[in-house]
């Protein structure tokens, strides 16, 4: 049985990513939440969390330079910075 998705989940066409994408879908904005997270963390992790936009991207959200994933992506924390995964496993 597939996941009920919200009413804000279809407007936006929102998608939640499932596995750590390695290219970028045509037409589709690939977002993060604003968890710490290393280069590599994998969806779910400590509430990291990651999901694809196909309906345009709210106007909070900001191209990220946090290195995740190696793919252009937005966020609402831009100037964050993953970190090692050293520090992150001390949580």
């Amino acid at each position: 049985m597939k996941p009920r998705r919200s009413k804000e989940e279809l407007k936006l066409g929102m998608y939640y990513v499932f596995a750590t994408p390695r290219k970028l879908k045509p037409g589709w904005t690939l977002a993060h939440n604003h968890i710490r997270h290393t280069v590599h963390m994998a969806c779910g992790r400590n509430g990291f969390r990651a999901w694809w936009y196909t309906n345009g991207v709210p106007n909070f959200f900001k191209p990220c330079g946090c290195g995740w994933s190696g793919l252009p992506h937005v966020s609402t924390t831009p100037e964050y910075k993953c970190e090692a995964e050293k520090v992150i496993a001390s949580f």
